[in-house]
């Protein structure tokens, strides 16, 4: 997949870039196109011109997915149900909805369809936990153990290719204890 950079090969954070990485396959710079006009033998070193993500600060995450592909482990989000809650600023539901499909999640309509079984990580995602409150984050942590998190838990995700912690995703308020007491545990409460 060929994406616009600058000479610094980082790539702002498309929804096609987003589907590329959370695909696994290989990202590169249109900068790759150029350089194969020059030279013919550059088609071959197209790994040369591979992506970073810009948001992440030249995080590695396009590399880091399509290794994981090309070595056969199990998508990023394995395991994880997702509750897509309200509306997402810039996403609409069945962008979001694929993204996690690529990555190995599940999306769930309602509180009611996660599944709870052991070695399942349930999630709900809204647009900003800020604009829900501490009073509906702090239910469903507690009465229903599901932690809530910002749409940018999983862009960063998907951009860093690395699970990233719900504490940086969520309100201040909601602390690791209760996280883990939840049964949140591994990179998620780090």
């Amino acid at each position: 997949m060929i994406v616009s950079t600058g000479e610094g090969l980082e790539a702002q954070r498309t929804l096609k870039y987003l589907q590329g990485v959370a695909s696994g396959v290989m990202v590169v710079s249109h900068l790759w196109a150029e350089a194969c006009m020059v030279d013919k033998d550059n088609v071959a070193r197209a790994d040369k011109w591979e992506v970073t993500d810009e948001e992440l600060g030249g995080a590695n995450g396009p590399w880091r997915a399509r290794k994981r592909k090309e070595e056969g482990r199990e998508p990023l989000l394995a395991g994880f149900e997702v509750l897509i809650e309200g509306e997402l600023e810039g996403l609409d539901r069945s962008s979001v909805e694929d993204l996690l499909n690529r990555t190995g999640a599940r999306a769930v309509p309602d509180k009611n369809a996660f599944s709870y079984t052991s070695g399942v990580t349930r999630l709900v995602m809204v647009d900003s936990t800020a604009n829900v409150g501490a009073k509906v984050v702090g239910k469903l942590l507690r009465s229903y153990r599901l932690a809530t998190v910002d749409k940018d838990w999983l862009l960063d995700t998907l951009g860093g290719h690395c699970v990233r912690p719900i504490l940086h995703y969520t309100l201040d308020t909601v602390q690791r204890k209760e996280l883990i007491r939840a049964g949140y545990s591994g990179p998620l409460v780090e």
